[in-house]
């Protein structure tokens, strides 16, 4: 007679599994960037199949979808943790924003938000969403810090996040010291 397992393992439930190889793949496409997103790269980032990954995920178009929507996620979560307590003067808001901006934690973050922003600006339908619901989160969460009447932080916050998006683009070209000069840091 076969032994008998009184405590099998628990199972995977499938949506437990797939959120188990959309943070693989998404971990792989924040490390490795766009250009590494084959789907037999990210079945082996996620250390599955290509097929398996399209058993969960109905394409290719649907899963990168899901990693943008689980990234910009993240990002939101990040940011939200790092919000000044109360509202603040502008130049008291950008200077920390650029301080995020350009800290070693956040370059894997920015440096696929400026791929994103460059697929964007090619025209493909995804990744437009995925900026366009970034870069509105980023707005949202810029505007409600700042000590003035909703209408000019609205404005504010549209200055701001040029300021501190043109810090990444000059850190990601190679002007780093330009940037934390230009910040202030």
């Amino acid at each position: 007679m076969p032994a008998r397992h009184d405590k099998l393992p628990p199972m995977t439930t499938e949506p437990d599994r797939r959120a188990a190889l959309l943070s693989a793949v998404a971990g792989h496409v924040l490390e490795h960037g766009l250009g590494a997103t084959s789907l037999k790269q990210l079945a082996a980032a996620a250390g599955t199949s290509d097929r398996m990954l399209l058993y969960y995920f109905k394409d290719k178009a649907e899963l990168m979808a899901a990693v943008f929507d689980l990234l910009a996620s993240q990002f939101t979560t990040t940011m939200e943790a790092l919000r000044l307590p109360g509202p603040v003067p502008k130049a008291e808001l950008r200077r920390h924003l650029a301080g995020l901006v350009l800290a070693e934690a956040s370059q894997p973050f920015l440096r696929l938000w400026l791929e994103i922003v460059a697929t964007s600006a090619r025209g493909e339908p995804m990744a437009r969403a995925a900026a366009h619901q970034v870069g509105q989160g980023y707005l949202d969460w810029i505007a409600p810090q700042l000590d003035l009447p909703a209408e000019e932080a609205r404005i504010a916050a549209v200055r701001i996040f040029t300021e501190v998006e043109g810090l990444v683009l000059l850190d990601g070209i190679g002007l780093g010291a330009a940037a934390q000069e230009a910040a202030g840091l």
